[in-house]
């Protein structure tokens, strides 16, 4: 212990080393003395009240016990407190978050329950909106056939009238063109008839019976009477035209049968 032992600085030396550990506690003590006096100086009041807090928190009010340790006690004993309230707070809000996402749980099973269950009676409504759909579309499709069916068979129909119409309005036109034609032969009859008669009316002014009943027996034949050329009406004709042309029924059918066996021959004298 006489000496420094070789190859050790001085730093290395223990006695040295706290030397110098309390040369710098004492410096330090000095310069708080110091600059506790600078403040007293300055600031009296509070720095008296700061010693007596100082005096009151270290001095010991009983043995082993002081007003800070107490305080630390009264702290210690809050934080067990407040460690015990934050572990109950803690236990309450773990159960309460257990029981929310229980009740959670719960209502999101129930919500897809609901939800499958919306879902299947939706797919179900549009099943059956389809199907009605479908068949009205089937109904009016059957009901659209049947009606161009139906409008199919009253063209048709309707063709045949036209048809049937046409038909007669050609058959009108046809007969109505035929009357014109049998107009036009009976006007040209009663021209001839006109002509016969003003002859006959010659005749019977300056002719005498037999030329008379020549004419008018031609005038049958004019007149399309089937009782012209017809050896059978001879005895009938002189019965009605004996009286006009003053001769008698059997000298009148001599005049016709006579003018029946030959038309060409020219009339003779009076009998």
């Amino acid at each position: 212990m006489g000496g420094c032992p070789a190859g050790l600085t001085i730093d290395e030396t223990p006695i040295l080393t706290g030397v110098l550990r309390a040369a710098v506690g004492l410096v330090r003590a000095l310069l708080g003395i110091l600059l506790w006096l600078v403040r007293l100086v300055l600031a009296p009041r509070s720095t008296f009240d700061g010693v007596r807090e100082w005096v009151l928190d270290t001095a010991p009010i009983a043995p082993g016990r002081s007003l800070a340790s107490m305080r630390a006690a009264e702290a210690a004993e809050r934080a067990a407190m407040a460690t015990a309230d934050v572990e109950r707070i803690r236990k309450a809000e773990a159960e309460a978050r257990a029981a929310i996402e229980a009740r959670a749980a719960s209502e999101l099973e129930a919500l897809r329950a609901e939800r499958e269950q919306a879902e299947r009676a939706a797919a179900q409504e549009v099943a059956r909106v389809r199907q009605e759909a479908e068949a009205r579309l089937q109904a009016m499709a059957e009901a659209n056939a049947a009606e161009q069916a139906e409008h199919a068979n009253r063209i048709a129909d309707l063709s045949r009238e036209l048809a049937t119409v046409r038909a007669e309005l050609d058959r009108a036109r046809a007969q109505a063109a035929r009357m014109e034609r049998a107009e036009a032969m009976v006007q040209q009859l009663r021209t001839d008839l006109s002509t016969a008669q003003e002859t006959y009316s010659l005749l019977e002014r300056y002719a005498g019976a037999r030329a008379i009943a020549r004419t008018r027996y031609e005038g049958l034949r004019l007149a399309g009477d089937p009782r012209y050329g017809d050896p059978a009406y001879l005895s009938e004709l002189a019965r009605d035209w004996a009286p006009s042309l003053h001769r008698s029924e059997s000298t009148v059918r001599r005049y016709l049968a006579d003018h029946l066996a030959d038309p060409h021959a020219a009339a003779g004298g009076e009998d």
